[in-house]
Parts: C-alpha cells; sequence; structure tokens
C-alpha cells in the first residue's frame, strides 16, 4: 500500500542515495530486546521528557499534559501496545492517532494535509498504524509493505531526485518495510545504509555499525534514523548532513535503566533524543 500525495512513480532507479549491505541471516549470537537510540548536541535545548511501556490511554494523557505545558512529541515508538515516546519544547497543532487500520491511516492524513499538516512520526504495532502531524509544508509521501531492501531503496532513488528526504522507517515482523518522505526537509546530504551488523567487534572493539556510525560522523553526518531488525542482529540507519562541530552518543541494546542513565547523559552534555528504536 501507498499514498501519494504528489504524483510520483513508484519504481525507478536513478540517483544513489542509499548504499545496501545485504543481510542474508540474523548472527547467531546477537542480543534481543531493548533500547537502541541516538542524541545529539541542540541549540538551545530546553527540557526534554520521555515515558516508555505506557498504555495508549496513558500515553494520551501524558500528550496532553505536555502539549498543554508547550512541548511535542519528537519520537512514538509502540511495540506490543506498550508505547515510548519522548516529548521537546515545540509550538503549533498536533494530532496523534494509534490503532488504526490502513484506511484509517489514510483518511486522517489526508484530512490532515488539507489542514496544512505532514506526518511526522510513523509507526505500525502488528496489523496497527500509529502516527503523528505536526505542522509542515510541501509534499510528502508515506508508503508500507515495501517487500525488499532494493525495493525500498528503487523508491528512495525516485524520491530523492525529486527533492525528498527520509523522515521515518518502519520494519514489520514479516520483513516488510515502510518508509515516510517528506520535501521540506532540506537539501543537505543523505547516506543511508541497511543490513549493518550490529553485534560483534574488530580490533578496535567496534561492531560493523559502530565503525560505520563513527566514520560518518566524522564526515559530518548526524544519524537521524535507526531501526533494528532480524533479531536485532542488524541496523538500518539514515545519516544527514550536518557539518560543523557537534557531539552524538549511539547506543545499542540497553536496559530500561541502561536507557535512563543514557539519555541523563545526553541532557547533561546538551544533547537530545534524535533517533529512538525499541525492541
Amino acid at each position: 500500500m501507498f499514498k501519494r500525495i504528489a504524483r510520483i512513480a513508484a519504481v525507478s532507479v536513478v540517483a544513489v542515495a542509499g548504499v545496501l549491505h545485504v543481510a542474508s541471516a540474523p548472527a547467531a549470537a546477537a542480543p534481543y530486546g531493548g533500547y537502541h537510540a541516538s542524541c545529539s548536541t541542540v541549540v538551545n535545548p530546553g527540557n526534554e521528557y520521555w515515558y516508555h511501556d505506557r498504555s495508549w490511554s496513558e500515553f494520551l494523557a501524558l500528550d496532553d499534559f505536555y502539549f498543554e505545558n508547550g512541548y511535542r512529541i519528537t519520537e512514538l515508538d509502540v511495540v506490543g501496545h506498550d508505547v515510548t515516546a519522548v516529548w521537546r519544547p515545540g509550538s503549533g497543532a498536533q494530532w496523534v492517532h494509534g490503532h488504526m487500520s490502513i484506511g484509517e491511516l489514510e483518511l486522517w492524513d489526508d484530512i490532515y494535509y488539507n489542514q496544512g499538516l505532514r506526518m511526522a512520526e510513523l509507526d505500525r504495532d502488528g496489523d496497527e498504524f500509529f502516527a503523528v502531524w505536526r505542522p509542515g509544508s510541501g509534499d510528502q509521501f508515506w508508503r508500507t509493505a515495501i517487500p525488499t531492501w532494493t525495493d525500498f531503496k528503487n523508491q528512495d532513488d525516485v524520491l530523492w531526485d525529486q527533492g525528498f528526504r527520509m523522515v521515518d522507517i518502519v520494519i514489520r515482523e514479516d520483513g516488510k518495510i515502510g518508509g515516510l518522505w517528506r520535501s521540506d526537509q532540506g537539501s543537505s546530504g543523505q547516506r543511508w545504509n541497511y543490513g549493518i551488523l550490529a553485534t560483534g567487534a574488530d580490533q578496535n572493539n567496534e561492531s560493523a555499525f559502530q565503525k560505520l556510525n563513527r566514520e560518518r560522523k566524522e564526515a559530518g553526518y548526524e544519524l537521524r534514523i535507526l531501526k533494528a531488525f532480524n533479531n536485532d542482529a542488524y541496523r538500518v540507519a539514515v545519516w544527514r548532513y550536518r557539518g560543523g562541530t557537534f557531539n552524538q552518543s549511539t547506543a545499542n541494546f540497553m536496559t530500561t535503566d541502561a536507557m535512563r542513565s543514557w539519555e541523563k547523559a545526553c541532557r547533561a552534555g546538551g544533547m537530545r533524543i534524535v533517533t529512538l528504536d525499541v525492541t
């Protein structure tokens, strides 16, 4: 299923915006489950609040409270009906819907698009969709159930050529992929890889993901999207060019206590959560 906001061809291969690392099977000794996240330096960061393992009704109550106090959702992850979310200072309208069918997602997206809102967060738990809409401009394109990473790359190539950048990625348990792209995300460079091994270590005590993430950071690219798949053995990651000097901390396989300590250290260092995946 795909949603056409702009009239965009669904398949073509033109630009090389992504690099594919093919993963055939998960590593046998991979740890499974936890928090996988990255934080980066933010100018005038303000406060940050995050909650985990909340029911949908508890999450909505929290969102009402933080919305009234000038905060907006920046990360939303739903696993087994348990909601994890991050709020940071923000303004303007915000709408959140969950437990949607694909038809309901399309309906709400059409309504909010016509009101000048764009999808900012997209997730899927089983057959249900969860999304956040915030003010935006330009076109957006989202698609679910993309059968392979090669097809996903082809779709991204088409959108890249038309000025779109990735905003979110959703990986289903059956391996099919969903993606959200928008044209109002600037024109800075984008690099992405999938099938990056997240376990094991080389002579420098780095996994393949840690090594690539470090190299991207040294080249001025900030990690924007991080997702675990294949029993958490592999990563798909999206970096956007930021340039200049900035700090970044990335951690995988965190327990809840470790996540709390890591997030606290991020805040103390003037960094805020940029991407969060819960498995």
